[in-house]
């Protein structure tokens, strides 16, 4: 199976206009559909009439519950592809030199902070090369 993008949340804020807040919970499954495990490349952000102090962040859940940061976007509501890649790490855990694409095991939360009150405010898309 080829690159695919795969829905991973919307997101419902409330609140108070340009304070309003929400998150997605851990999703790992769309429906009865697993979200997909493998390579990430890219994610898209589909923001609905969102302020210009709306911040987003994007991680993955790991099976331990802890959170692994992919993406976080400060201060936009545009929507937009965001490339991820991060900090190469050596088999010793030190910091390493360059980036990698991470490999995602399937269970993400996005967090919506500085918004508008609305109804599926912000969709979030990852373009995911499955194993």
């Amino acid at each position: 199976m080829g690159v695919q993008w795969a829905k991973i949340a919307s997101v419902t804020t409330t609140g108070s206009a340009g304070s309003a807040t929400g998150d997605s919970g851990t999703v790992s499954a769309i429906g009865s559909n697993p979200l997909p495990s493998g390579t990430l490349y890219a994610i898209y952000i589909d923001f609905t009439s969102m302020p210009a102090t709306t911040d987003v962040t994007i991680s993955e859940v790991l099976p331990t519950g802890a959170l692994r940061t992919l993406l976080i976007t400060t201060n936009v509501n545009t929507d937009g592809v965001f490339l991820v890649q991060l900090a190469n790490a050596t088999v010793a855990g030190a910091a390493g030199t360059g980036f990698v694409y991470p490999v995602v095991g399937g269970s993400f939360k996005v967090t919506v902070a500085q918004a508008d009150a609305l109804a599926d405010a912000v969709a979030v898309y990852m373009m995911i090369a499955p194993f």
